[in-house]
């Protein structure tokens, strides 16, 4: 089997006497969908704060390949490969779909941003930026204000954003949130498809959603991953349906 593109092993971090993640260990490889589910109070959130570098493990390691990250800060991380879309938006929601990217490009490439207005014709930054969209089906809509978007499509812009940054590795966090049936289901079949370039830490709470997109899901309840396996055998462990899924 090849190396894991993203590894974390034995991570711990607690607050006072509350430890909200408890020697965590889990990978993610390429072409997969890796989901983390669990109820409210979990974990979760703080153990994707430390993958993405804005809170310090107290113990363990993050490894993407092979480059030990996490002692990294988060604009290092995201410039070895880390790439993020998480529930509060970061979009320019006065730009169109096509000058969101070109800023995601711009970033990447260190230029500031207080220089936009010379380079928003830059005919390579929208080259890249038309690349991408036209890579994720979504450049019908590339002059489309972002504050116009639907909530589904404003979601793939944010993904959009985040390869322009050339991830290894993409962490998600609920990116099925507030959205209608249509919508989730566009963005599921969005997120089969990106997999195959980046593989996907995702953190879902739809689970017909979780169901559908994961190759593996890590159950994580009080801090402490309790069962990971294919969605089949999730389905099927009692401890997993005792302590999440609400059965007996």
């Amino acid at each position: 089997m090849t190396d894991p593109v993203l590894n974390i092993k034995n991570l711990n971090k607690s607050y006072g006497a509350l430890r909200v993640t408890d020697d965590v260990s889990c990978d993610l490889y390429a072409g997969e969908i890796h989901t983390l589910i669990g109820p409210n109070g979990a974990g979760k959130s703080t153990l994707i704060g430390q993958i993405a570098g804005w809170i310090k493990p107290d113990s363990g390691a993050i490894y993407l390949g092979k480059t030990k990250i996490d002692k990294m800060s988060v604009s290092k991380r995201s410039r070895l490969g880390l790439g993020r879309s998480f529930q509060v938006s970061s979009l320019a929601m006065e730009l169109s779909v096509r000058r969101n990217v070109m800023l995601a490009v711009q970033a990447r490439q260190g230029s500031s941003f207080k220089f936009w207005k010379a380079v928003e014709t830059d005919q390579s930054l929208i080259d890249e930026a038309d690349k991408i969209l036209k890579q994720l089906n979504i450049d019908e809509f590339q002059d489309v204000i972002a504050a116009e978007l639907s909530h589904g499509k404003r979601r793939e812009l944010e993904v959009a954003c985040a390869m322009a940054l050339l991830p290894k590795v993409l962490l998600l966090d609920e990116p099925m949130a507030g959205l209608d049936p249509a919508s989730t289901k566009s963005l599921v079949e969005f997120l089969l498809k990106l997999k195959e370039d980046i593989p996907i830490l995702l953190i879902e709470h739809d689970m017909d959603a979780v169901f559908k997109l994961s190759d593996r899901i890590s159950v994580l309840v009080y801090g402490k991953i309790i069962f990971s396996g294919t969605p089949d055998e999730i389905k099927d462990s009692k401890a997993v349906k005792t302590a999440y899924l609400g059965e007996d």
